[in-house]
């Protein structure tokens, strides 16, 4: 006998509130490691950097995001003209074992 499971099901499971928490359970985890190697130069820097989840897309699908809330964020993870690129959310992610998608994912490397 073989299993052959239902698409639609693996669907509505990726919908699901228990997913969505694993998520952002997964985001925490990529954070926390953000943090640890964050530059000290305030930390104001350090506590702006949130994990977020919820769902997204036609069908849905819980996804998790980690973020960096203070307006100079983008000059340390990406660098300036003055400064080399810091990377902190995408090594925190990695630091992790999260996979980086989206807008930047391929610039932050």
């Amino acid at each position: 006998m073989k299993f052959v499971p239902n698409p639609r099901a693996i669907a509505l499971l990726g919908a699901t509130p228990e997913m969505v928490l694993a998520m952002k359970s997964r985001a925490d985890k990529g954070i926390e490691e953000a943090r640890a190697i964050a530059p000290v130069v305030t930390g104001e820097y350090r506590e702006g950097l949130v994990a977020e989840a919820g769902l997204d897309g036609t069908p849905p699908v819980a996804k998790g995001r980690m973020n960096a809330k203070k307006f100079t964020s983008g000059w340390i993870e990406f660098g300036t003209s003055r400064m080399a690129a810091q990377a902190v959310l995408r090594r925190g992610a990695e630091a992790a074992g999260l996979k980086l998608s989206g807008k930047g994912a391929s610039r932050a490397r």
